[in-house]
Order: structure tokens, then C-alpha cells, then sequence
């Protein structure tokens, strides 16, 4: 069991989340093309484009087939594309992690020339005589997409399903929006494959602009050679509040397939980020110095403390991320204070405890 790590080329760096009683900071940016990842390394994926040229007629509903271990089964495609006004599924597919249970996935682009928010999408599994086994109703991880903006789904079935053989997706909720979509930099892109086959996608998202960002949700989406979907999900850490200039991490953790993830080639990040107003500024102080530890679980924690040097109550989240010599974001967690909130001169303790390839990946 391991019982200590080595971190002298490791920067720990937190950001924060600050919210008084009386208010909180919320979220949201168009797909961002990331940089080439460490290791292994990706090429990513191009965002999907606007077609040119309105086809035919649009197509309703993407039906494809459960496969039984991984999804490298042909996905079933529209017969034609989309027309330019309308939301639809892209791509669909599904799979089954280790533990048996159904997960379906997929994309969906706002091929409208209007922006939206809210979108919904219905999910029909059935058996291969065509009868209909569940039928439910999820939201698309991005909450708002502009024109010509693609957002994953992930949906994870919790019935059992044994008899489940194809399913079919189809949009059936949406609402008009009025947002002024950010524009959000990554850095510092890793894609790792844990021990038990999940998949972590860590990062840095910094605000080049001269206006505040709000970052409501960052999801991602990995591909095999054939440009075929095949996991994706929504953040698990990420920086909702980015000030012009600041930085913070983000990781999104997919669940892996019962397969493997050898046919993975590509991954994507997608996020939801808005310009905002500015906020207002919190004075608080964390320790000079941090400790890092593995338990007896081979979980590794890192602690600290904090200080409300402000006149009011605070409630507090915080975010921290790993960094290797280079500014590659190795992992990303989020805690929270052990009270519901800080009082004015208090100093309490924090524990980092929740992540991602620290806690799973051998050799992290």
C-alpha cells in the first residue's frame, strides 16, 4: 500500500468559491477546441460545423443498437442531415460499464439560427421485437447553445434491462434564450485512463478577455477512429467564476466501458460560459502551508486552513488543482468548509479528498 507520494514537481494552486448568505455566483461557453494532451496524447476532435446548405428534411429521432460489451458496433446515422432549422441528435450511442448497467450517449447540434437553452431529449430503449422497455426524459449537459454549438448527453439507465437491444433518441424540449456567449482558453490538457477503465479529462481554464466570465457547466466527449461517440459526461470539478485574467482547473470524469477504451482516438471539451458583471471581492487567506497524505483506503488528501478576514459571514467551496513543472493539470477536486458557513476572524480546515487519477490511477 502506498503511503506517501513525491510532490516536488508538483504547484498546488486554489481557487475559490466564494458566496455570502445573501447571494451566489453561477455559471457558463461555446465548444473550445483543446490543446494536444500529455499522455496519452489525442488528436481532438473538430467542433461540428453549421452546414452550408439546408438538406432535404430533418430527421426526428437516431435509432442504433446496445452493444453488449463496447460500443464499437455501426451506430446507426440519419439518412440525411439535418436542415438548418432545427435541433437535432448527431449521434447516438451506448454501453455497458463493468458493473452491466446501460449507459446512452450522444450529441446534439443547434442547427437554428436563434440561440436556446433548457434542451431536452427522450430516450426510448427497446427490446428486439420493438417493444418499448423505458422510455425517459434528460437534459443535454450544455444548458445553453447558440447557433452552431454541439452539446453531449449522458444519460445512465438504472433498470437492469437485460432483454435492452436498440434504443431511439429524439429532441423533444427547448426554449428561446438571449446570452452573450465567452470565449474560455484551456491549458495544461491531460487525458488519462484510470485503473478501473474510467476516464479523466483535466485541465486549466483561463479568462483572456477584459470582462468576467461565469462558466455554468464543461462537459466532454471521446471518440473512436471512426469519429463515433463513445463515452461522455459533465464536469465533475470545474471553476464557476473567472475574473479577466484568472485561471482555475476543471476535470471531467467519464465511466468507461466493460470493453476497454483501446478504440478511443479522440476526445472534445465543450463548455457553457457567459460574460458577466463583476463581483464583488472577498478577503481571505489560506495557510503558508499545505499537507498531503495517502490513508488507509490509498485515498490522498490534502489539508490546509482558511481565514475569513471579511465583515460578514461567508459560505465557501473551493476548487484546487495539481500541476506538474510544465502546467499540465495532473487532477482537480472540490471541497467544502466543515460548517455551512465562516464567521468574520474564524480559521477552518479544509480537506481535499475526492479526486480523480490521484486516487485511481497507479503511478499519478
Amino acid at each position: 500500500m502506498k503511503k506517501n507520494r513525491s510532490f516536488g514537481l508538483l504547484i498546488f494552486i486554489l481557487s475559490l468559491i466564494v458566496m455570502t448568505l445573501a447571494c451566489g455566483l453561477a455559471g457558463g461557453s461555446e465548444p473550445t477546441q483543446i490543446p494536444a494532451a500529455v499522455e496519452p496524447t489525442l488528436a481532438p476532435v473538430e467542433p461540428t460545423a453549421v452546414p452550408t446548405e439546408p438538406p432535404a428534411e430533418p430527421t426526428e429521432a437516431v435509432p442504433t443498437e446496445v452493444p453488449t460489451a463496447e460500443p464499437t458496433a455501426e451506430v446507426a446515422q440519419p439518412d440525411v442531415a439535418p436542415s438548418a432549422n432545427v435541433i437535432a441528435v448527431d449521434m447516438v450511442n451506448g454501453f455497458r460499464d463493468s458493473f452491466g448497467s446501460l449507459h446512452v450517449i450522444g450529441l446534439v447540434t443547434n442547427y437554428t439560427d436563434r440561440s436556446a437553452d433548457n434542451v431536452e431529449v427522450e430516450i426510448e430503449i427497446l427490446d428486439a421485437s420493438e417493444n418499448s422497455l423505458l422510455v425517459e426524459t434528460t437534459s443535454v449537459s450544455l444548458y445553453k447553445l447558440a447557433p452552431g454549438e454541439t452539446s453531449p448527453f449522458s444519460y445512465y439507465v438504472f433498470d437492469e434491462l437485460p432483454d435492452a437491444d436498440h434504443y431511439v433518441v429524439t429532441v423533444v424540449g427547448q426554449s428561446a434564450a438571449d446570452f452573450e456567449r465567452a470565449t474560455v482558453d484551456t491549458a495544461g490538457v491531460v487525458f488519462v485512463v484510470d485503473d478501473d477503465g474510467d476516464l479523466h479529462i483535466t485541465g486549466n481554464l483561463i479568462n483572456n478577455t477584459d470582462t468576467p466570465i461565469e462558466i455554468s457547466t464543461l462537459a466532454a466527449a471521446t471518440f473512436d477512429e471512426n469519429g463515433d461517440i463513445y463515452t461522455a459526461d459533465s464536469n465533475s470539478v470545474v471553476i464557476r467564476h473567472l475574473d479577466p485574467g484568472e485561471d482555475g482547473p476543471f476535470r471531467v470524469t467519464m465511466t468507461g466501458p466493460e470493453g476497454g477504451s483501446a478504440n478511443i482516438s479522440e476526445y472534445q471539451i465543450y463548455m457553457d460560459a457567459v460574460f458577466t458583471d463583476p463581483t464583488e471581492s472577498f478577503d481571505l487567506s489560506f495557510s503558508e502551508s499545505h499537507h498531503n497524505y495517502i490513508d488507509a483506503y490509498d485515498s490522498f488528501h490534502l489539508v490546509g486552513e482558511i481565514t475569513n478576514n471579511y465583515a460578514e459571514n461567508l459560505t465557501i467551496s473551493l476548487v484546487g488543482g495539481i500541476y506538474d513543472a510544465d502546467g499540465n493539470v495532473i487532477d482537480a477536486a472540490t471541497t467544502d468548509i466543515p460548517t455551512f458557513s465562516i464567521a468574520p476572524g474564524v480559521t477552518m480546515p479544509y480537506d481535499f479528498q475526492y479526486w480523480g487519477p490521484l486516487n485511481y490511477k497507479t503511478g499519478t
